[in-house]
Formats: C-alpha cells, structure tokens, sequence
C-alpha cells in the first residue's frame, strides 16, 4: 500500500504558511511528519486532511483527495 505524502514546501503551500511555520509545527507535535533522510520531513495526505479538518467549522472542510484533479 502507498500513502501519498506530501514535503514541507507542499504542505506549506496548501496551508499558505511558510515552510519555517510547518516544520515548527511537526516540531511542537502538532502536525504528525515522518522523516525521510536525515534532514526532510514528510506529511501524509490524510494528516493533512485530519489537521484542518480538526482546525476548520464543519460544512468547511475540502479534502485535498477532493481537489486532487485541481494541481
């Protein structure tokens, strides 16, 4: 099974943070990353999805699985 994961930059861009600010928060533990190479993180694409989904009002929320044909 593959889990699409996403970089910082990718995430940042999604977020509209900069990626100082995501890797901040994989630092503090608030969003889940699992390194890859000894200096890189990655975020899977349903991390992402549960953290705005945790951060946003109901009725909301677009998974990026939804706008996936929008890249």
């Amino acid at each position: 099974m593959t889990i699409p994961l996403l970089t910082v930059k990718r995430v940042a861009e999604l977020l509209t943070l900069s990626e100082r600010t995501v890797r901040d928060l994989i630092d503090r533990g608030e969003l889940a990353a699992t390194r890859v190479g000894s200096r890189k993180w990655a975020v899977s694409e349903a991390t992402l999805d549960a953290y705005v989904a945790a951060r946003t009002s109901k009725g909301n929320v677009v998974t990026l699985a939804a706008t996936r044909g929008n890249r």
